[in-house]
């Protein structure tokens, strides 16, 4: 719970603090002078302790631990006005399965090969703090598309955290019919920041991603609202189109599901001028995912990607099509 930006646990351990340090204040004298004062070879008994001394030892009581305290304080109330639990609400409460580690390596040298001047992002997460620190280090541009409220808030706090500002994520909430984006908040969300040339379409999310009200209760919570649009919605997939035209680079995640895997031409402007490599990896054990990068002929990405393939011995496949049955 927070009140006008503290946290109330803290606020009790702040007073409980204040009152240690005043029983200090007037103990340590005692402490520090008392068992010499009282010992059992003195010629005469003495008060444990003289004026001076509780006049010194109260100085460096207020002089020491009292500015600890308060440098506490003034971290607390830092951390606290960055979290976003008081004004930006709840954060995701359950782990999504991301692509692993051999990915995000391959991720960062390939934007650091490709050096795209403008990112797209549908569905933030974990890549969202890798295109904010690329196009902080190369001054491009970058903005994600993200309707989950939740995860809105994760990834722009991470991006904040990491000192690149609140400014690259948008909160675009789903059309009321729950097809695809909002498409008057999307359009104003990516306003003048195209035409991106490296794109990651990885939302919005679908019902029939999840095999059970189990699965699907796993991530969401339905005070939240509806979090599944269709990633097959034609109207959208005009709308990454259009924001794509100029596109190098076009990442599609989930073509193992064949939906999916067939709108990937459709978000291309001109869809046989690109190669097509399959990225398989395991957000969960036995639980195949898959994910289109589709490389423009011609461009700085197609011929710099074999290489950096090579040296990262990164597994691609060219030919692959979804398992039967994968809606």
């Amino acid at each position: 719970m927070f009140v006008a930006g503290w946290h109330i646990p803290d606020l009790t351990r702040i007073a409980r603090g204040a009152h240690i340090l005043a029983g200090i204040g007037q103990e340590a004298p005692r402490y520090a002078f008392g068992r010499f004062a009282n010992r059992a070879d003195s010629v005469e008994a003495r008060p444990a302790c003289t004026w001076f001394e509780n006049i010194f030892c109260a100085s460096l009581c207020y002089s020491i631990l009292v500015p600890m305290l308060l440098r506490r304080v003034v971290r607390t109330l830092r951390f606290a006005k960055r979290t976003p639990a008081d004004k930006a609400g709840p954060l995701p409460f359950a782990a999504w399965g991301t692509k692993g580690f051999e990915f995000w390596t391959f991720l960062s040298v390939f934007l650091r090969e490709v050096r795209p001047k403008a990112i797209l992002e549908l569905g933030c997460g974990r890549s969202s703090t890798f295109f904010a620190d690329y196009a902080h280090a190369h001054a491009a541009r970058y903005v994600g598309i993200e309707n989950n409220l939740r995860w809105f808030n994760k990834t722009t706090l991470d991006i904040d955290l990491l000192g690149f500002g609140r400014r690259h994520v948008a909160h675009v909430e789903l059309a009321a019919d729950g097809s695809w984006y909002d498409r008057a908040a999307f359009d104003a969300a990516i306003g003048d920041l195209g035409p991106f040339d490296f794109a990651l379409i990885d939302a919005p999310n679908e019902r029939r991603f999840f095999d059970s009200a189990a699965g699907v209760a796993q991530f969401f919570r339905t005070r939240d609202g509806n979090p599944f649009g269709h990633r097959d919605d034609p109207a959208g997939l005009e709308a990454i189109k259009s924001a794509t035209s100029h596109c190098d680079v076009m990442m599609v995640d989930d073509v193992h599901k064949e939906h999916v895997f067939r709108s990937v031409d459709r978000m291309l402007a001109k869809p046989h001028s690109y190669e097509k490599y399959y990225f398989i990896y395991y957000p969960a054990r036995a639980m195949a995912n898959a994910l289109c990068i589709s490389v423009l002929r011609g461009s700085a990405a197609a011929s710099r990607l074999p290489a950096i393939v090579e040296l990262l011995g990164f597994s691609l496949q060219r030919d692959y099509v979804p398992q039967p049955g994968q809606a």
